[in-house]
């Protein structure tokens, strides 16, 4: 559903452009049922824009 596989111990997103584009702005949420989400400030000053 998120577009992530278990491999060598570490999560690996392997989903399309819009799919990240999806979980950067929304489907993060999805996770909060599981614990808390932390993401650094680098990638809360990053501007993300989807492609027409």
């Amino acid at each position: 559903e998120l577009n992530f596989e278990y491999n060598n111990k570490q999560f690996v997103f392997e989903g399309n452009e819009e799919d990240l584009y999806n979980f950067i702005k929304e489907d993060y949420k999805k996770l909060e049922p599981f614990g808390d989400i932390y993401y650094s400030d680098r990638l809360k000053e990053k501007k993300v824009y989807i492609n027409p």
